[in-house]
């Protein structure tokens, strides 16, 4: 899995001091398609260094491998991102909500690594999601996705494992 820090102080574990980090020209433009960003259904985890809260959010459905862990002032930035508000509005409503002022070109560089990290609802997510769609159509034999983790993994404990659920308790 790969974490990118966004707003991160310097000197945290060799994390950025800026998001912008990592970002491709090719994903700068990409965003500027997106009038009205909106984040994906996302896992939230906070979690604090040196006494600084960050959210890390990733990818439940497991779609994407890339988390983004975000100062506490981008995660709200980042729930602005619903689909319905253009960047000027997200700052604007950031403006009203906190009394601070962040610069148009910061919430574009988040909304870019969120698509560049498949976190957001883009065409780049959903030429990911066909992707990955036609790859297991095409796929002779599937595995099983939950074996080890579900349900035992090894044929010899997952038959007994079965049977359990049609046997009484009593016998």
């Amino acid at each position: 899995m790969v974490a990118r820090f966004i707003g991160a102080p310097r000197g945290l574990a060799g994390a950025p001091a800026s998001y912008g980090q990592g970002a491709t020209a090719a994903a700068a433009s990409e965003w500027r398609a997106m009038e009205r960003p909106k984040i994906r259904p996302l896992q939230a985890t906070p979690f604090k260094v040196d006494g600084q809260t960050y959210v890390e959010l990733s990818d439940p459905q497991g779609i994407s491998d890339k988390s983004v862990r975000l100062s506490y002032p981008y995660y709200h930035i980042a729930t602005l991102l619903d689909g319905t508000n253009t960047i000027r509005e997200v700052q604007e409503i950031y403006m009203r909500r906190t009394y601070q002022l962040v610069d148009s070109r910061e919430i574009e560089k988040l909304v870019s690594t969120l698509d560049e990290c498949l976190l957001l609802e883009s065409e780049r997510w959903t030429a990911h999601l066909e992707r990955l769609e036609e790859e297991f159509r095409r796929l002779p034999r599937r595995e099983a996705q939950h074996a080890g983790r579900g349900y035992p993994d090894r044929p010899e404990e997952l038959g007994p494992w079965l049977e359990s659920f049609f046997t009484h308790a009593d016998g």
